[in-house]
């Protein structure tokens, strides 16, 4: 379902333009953002490791290649990469406040994430 087919089926009063191919809505566009912490997460649905921005998941061969590394690889290797620290929702709604529709989300990085990430020691 489209925004749109919601306006319509809401029955959002259209711009009256003295036509019958043309429907025109007056829509406000807004945007929010929020604020994530930066960490690695299993995500059961796709088996999965979600978080970092350039590869946004981590398939379960990658997250072997990182076991088989050692502390200090692994700490350089989180320090490289992006972690997802911000959403960014883009929203729009109808000006008589029937319909509110997201249109997207985008995230956001920062550098450094490792510093939240907790590296235990896998001898012990």
């Amino acid at each position: 379902m489209t925004a749109i087919d919601l306006l319509v089926d809401f029955e959002v009063k259209p711009v009256d333009l003295q036509t019958t191919i043309l429907k025109v809505f007056l829509v406000n566009k807004s945007t929010d953002g929020m604020q994530l912490k930066p960490a690695l997460r299993y995500a059961p649905q796709p088996y999965q490791i979600v978080g970092l921005e350039d590869l946004p998941f981590l398939a379960i061969n990658q997250v072997k290649e990182l076991c088989n590394m050692s502390n200090e690889e692994l700490t350089e290797y989180l320090k490289s990469v992006d972690f997802v620290s911000e959403a960014q929702e883009f929203r729009i709604a109808s000006l008589d406040g029937l319909v509110s529709f997201p249109i997207g989300c985008f995230y956001r990085s920062c550098k450094g994430g490792a510093n939240k990430v907790k590296i235990y020691d896998r001898k012990t």
